[in-house]
């Protein structure tokens, strides 16, 4: 996921890369978009989205499902509307994240308006096999994240403190601890401007024709570069003025 921060404006923006997203992974390979983990850790993922969608990421945080629950848990959980078909799913991924994590859960009795903890929520951020699949998947996660932003609003500067020294220990970060404090000490002030998934236009086309986009452009992002030898965003702006 990319989130971007606007420190003039104080605004989010949230992106969800779809996992199957057939992208360049580095060394002439193209694979699905989380291949590039398992072939480099979390800088090569950088690697490919600043090289696929011409960004200049330089900061990173990979949390893993234990990180996350003791953020939410810090934060004394969330609210969220879940359908029964989802109730179903949390239940049944609280068991393998218990088990990975040594977390301890209680199941989800009833649908609607309801307070999750922690690992409930990692579950519910985990389900895919319901209408929507990783598109769904994917959105459920923002909502999770916009959610614990409405929390930490409401959370004094002690709690935010204790929240990010608790959650070191279970992420990987080129973040320092004060870059990271800095950062939430600043969150009564952030909203999330708008929330989507990339390919945008998955949701529109059919899957194959979305890929040779992609390819396409990747294509005529290295022959741009090599017949310039400039990076392609200054080409692109060269002749779009």
């Amino acid at each position: 996921m990319i989130a971007s921060l606007n420190y003039d404006t104080n605004e989010v923006q949230l992106i969800s890369v779809y996992r199957d997203t057939y992208l360049a992974i580095g060394k002439g390979k193209y694979a699905k978009a989380n291949a590039a983990y398992a072939n480099g850790g979390a800088e090569n993922s950088v690697k490919m989205i600043n090289s696929n969608l011409d960004l200049d990421i330089t900061k990173y945080v990979c949390v893993d499902w234990k990180a996350l629950i003791e953020v939410i848990d810090k934060l004394g959980g969330i609210d969220l509307d879940i359908t029964d078909a989802e109730v179903v799913h949390i239940n049944n991924y609280m068991k393998e994240t218990s088990k990975t994590t040594d977390v301890p859960y209680d199941e989800v009795t009833e649908s609607g308006h309801v307070h999750l903890s922690g690992i409930q929520a990692v579950a519910y951020c985990r389900i895919r096999y319901t209408t929507g699949d990783d598109f769904m998947r994917t959105s459920r996660q923002r909502i999770v994240l916009q959610e614990l932003l409405k929390k930490a609003k409401e959370a004094d500067i002690a709690t935010l403190t204790s929240m990010c020294s608790v959650m070191m220990d279970d992420i990987s970060t080129n973040f320092s601890v004060p870059e990271l404090v800095s950062l939430a000490k600043g969150v009564t002030k952030y909203n999330v401007k708008s929330t989507t998934g990339f390919p945008f236009y998955l949701l529109f086309l059919p899957h194959l024709i979305s890929v040779a986009l992609i390819i396409a452009f990747n294509f005529v992002k290295k022959q741009c570069e090599k017949a310039e030898k400039k990076p392609f965003h200054t080409v692109l702006e060269y002749y779009l003025h």
